[in-house]
């Protein structure tokens, strides 16, 4: 059973739907769905949580691998990049941890954190699809 998450695929959703650019990008998107020319764009949230960032726990971790492996089964997928999955590379809680500072190879680790920086915000994970 997949757990309780709030999920969406529009990009644009944790943005105000009255800004300029959004309500630009949004009129661009009526001709270049998403996928065409860049990847699906998945956001996680969970609905509510006892501590900061519940995905990047060992549950968290588990949930999003059962997504990426739902996604899989959906279609023509080429890789996915997120915290729970490099390009083509499952990512395990385990091997999250071995991959933060002072533990894993140095350039894995600091593709790792990158990774971390610009695909979690807050509570909110994002899995890029192709």
């Amino acid at each position: 059973q997949i757990p309780k998450l709030r999920a969406t695929a529009d990009i644009y959703a944790a943005l105000p739907r009255d800004m300029n650019c959004v309500v630009a990008l949004r009129e661009l998107a009526k001709d270049f769905p998403a996928g065409r020319f860049d990847p699906f764009t998945v956001v996680l949230m969970p609905r509510c949580s006892d501590t900061e960032q519940p995905l990047l726990t060992d549950h968290g971790y588990s949930a999003m691998l059962e997504l990426c492996s739902l996604l899989e089964g959906v279609g023509k997928i080429d890789s996915m990049l997120g915290p729970p999955i490099l390009i083509n590379q499952r990512v395990t809680w385990k091997k999250a941890q071995l991959w933060q500072p002072l533990q894993g190879p140095p350039t894995l680790r600091a593709a790792y954190k990158t990774l971390l920086q610009t695909h979690v915000n807050g509570s909110a994970v994002l899995i890029q699809v192709h």
